[in-house]
């Protein structure tokens, strides 16, 4: 199966390299840009996973995403990168 995993920050980059590492067979791409890309091209991703444990009460949990329509655009342009050419 072929995953594509657009953006490789915190997130990203942990289920781009989980997917990678998992040994299901699975053909991972991802997309970079900027400053991450270039550290990926120069060293790799390396993942070090820490066990953390947080009381319910710990985290504020948003009932609304106030950004979203900030960041579409940026879904655009990953997705015109990620189409076919002809």
């Amino acid at each position: 199966m072929k995953i594509a995993v657009v953006g490789l920050g915190a997130v990203g980059g942990f289920i781009a390299a989980r997917l990678a590492q998992s040994g299901a067979g699975f053909e991972v791409s991802a997309l970079a840009r900027g400053p991450t890309l270039a550290a990926v091209q120069a060293r790799g991703l390396t993942l070090r996973e820490a066990v953390v444990i947080l009381e319910p009460d710990a985290l504020s949990l948003a009932t609304q995403c106030n950004n979203v329509e900030e960041r579409v655009h940026e879904v655009h342009t990953a997705v015109d990168l990620l189409a076919p050419t002809p």
